[in-house]
């Protein structure tokens, strides 16, 4: 159950920071595709016997290629963590958003003592354990090694 705790805290806390990179890749998508920059390369493109070097617009393919993927799989991954928190119950709801999303681990007694908060210690730990577990059903994060 830990390995699974692990893997789901790991996708909570890293859903501001890959956020934030998916705006990075939409900007150097978007810098990349632009007309003028493909007509600059082909414009420079180096004529060797009867040829021309296109390496210029290669590297720029791959390059969007490469950036196309890593968009793609973060932004799959942002869909499956807002989709998971939305299954949430309210209370849920704000141990986690205070708890893990805020792009770093808060102490749980700043979560259990916070005013959104209003139950015990005990109670804290029980709700926590279970959103936790939810969010592993809905996310389909599961212990690979019991599945034998």
């Amino acid at each position: 159950m830990e390995e699974i705790f692990s893997r789901i805290i790991f996708a909570l806390v890293h859903y501001k920071e890959y956020k934030q990179r998916l705006k990075i890749i939409d900007t150097k998508l978007k810098s990349l595709s632009d007309r003028p920059l493909r007509k600059s390369i082909n414009k420079t493109a180096v004529q060797t016997s009867n040829r021309k070097d296109y390496t210029a617009e290669i590297a720029v393919d791959r390059l969007e290629g490469k950036l196309k993927k890593e968009y793609k799989s973060k932004q799959m991954f942002i869909k499956k963590v807002e989709i998971a928190r939305e299954g949430l119950d309210p209370v849920e709801k704000i141990i986690i958003d205070e708890k893990y999303l805020k792009g770093r681990i808060l102490p749980d007694v700043d979560i259990y003592t916070h005013p959104k908060f209003i139950y015990g210690k005990t109670k804290y730990y029980e709700i926590k354990s279970n959103a936790l577990t939810k969010l592993g059903r809905i996310m389909g994060i599961n212990n690979k090694k019991s599945k034998k």
